[in-house]
């Protein structure tokens, strides 16, 4: 199959683009999720859309980065789950397709976090690791240490002992008082400095405030008390069956430095 390769500038079409090809797994694959970035930021987009006689086969969801002179996935470099959008029906050699048309661009293309879907990504160079945590067979926290750590008492006795104090300590928590968002950045910011992303990521904070509105997402903000002095905060979302964790402000002057 040869395709023909245009682009998309405008917003409405790539959305009908992104909904109609890629598959809702994760918070990253929702079009609401990743265009509250796009909202602040402002990024050109830039879909390539790969198309056969007039029917797309796929596309590379991409938008310009700040300085207008490369091309990074839409969201921008805080997106995971990074892939390329293609139809179910597609072959292995329209993957290869859609490479190769990469290397034939006139600007530099820096793209990051591919999920790995077909032979070519698969074949990259690993940058991070992704962490997930099936709960099927779990019940209890007692369930998935006995076995995960089945071969490692030691461990399993450690974690034993620090649950075991951590219950004896008069903490509580309370369940999505969104006001105490901005504690997790106050938090965050304390801990990290000009390193917080709440400081060094322009708009980051009203990022996360307009998540917590983004529809089909089901929002868990849990505030972390020690006796009525707030710890910690801890946001996630819910969507499409996963609990996604996102982050956690932790005030570094409390009594959670002893449980290190």
């Amino acid at each position: 199959m040869s395709l023909s390769f245009r682009v998309v500038n405008e917003l409405v079409e790539a959305e009908k683009i992104w909904r109609a090809l890629c598959p809702q797994e994760t918070i990253f694959d929702s079009w609401d999720y990743r265009m509250s970035f796009n909202t602040y930021q402002k990024n050109p987009i830039h879909f390539i859309v790969g198309e056969n006689s007039g029917k797309i086969i796929g596309a590379w969801p991409l938008q310009l980065s700040k300085d207008g002179k490369a091309l990074e996935f839409f969201g921008g470099d805080y997106m995971e789950d990074n892939r390329l959008l293609l139809s179910p029906e597609t072959q292995t050699e329209v993957t290869e397709e859609f490479y190769a048309h990469l290397k034939t661009l006139n600007q530099p293309v820096y793209l990051q976090y591919i999920k790995n879907t077909d032979p070519v990504s698969s074949a990259l160079p690993l940058k991070d690791y992704k962490y997930t945590l099936p709960l099927t067979g779990y019940k209890t926290y007692e369930d998935y240490f006995a076995d995960k750590y089945a071969d490692h008492g030691e461990t399993r006795r450690t974690l034993g002992k620090k649950i075991r104090r951590f219950e004896q300590e008069p903490l509580s928590i309370v369940k999505n008082n969104l006001a105490d968002l901005e504690l997790l950045f106050e938090f965050t910011n304390k801990m990290f400095g000009d390193n917080s992303s709440f400081i060094c990521r322009p708009f980051h904070k009203e990022i996360y405030r307009s998540h917590v509105n983004l529809p089909n997402f089901q929002t868990e903000l849990l505030t972390f008390y020690h006796g009525d002095k707030v710890i910690a905060v801890s946001l996630a979302f819910l969507y499409q069956g996963s609990y996604a964790y996102v982050n956690t402000g932790i005030d570094p002057d409390s009594v959670l430095k002893g449980f290190s």
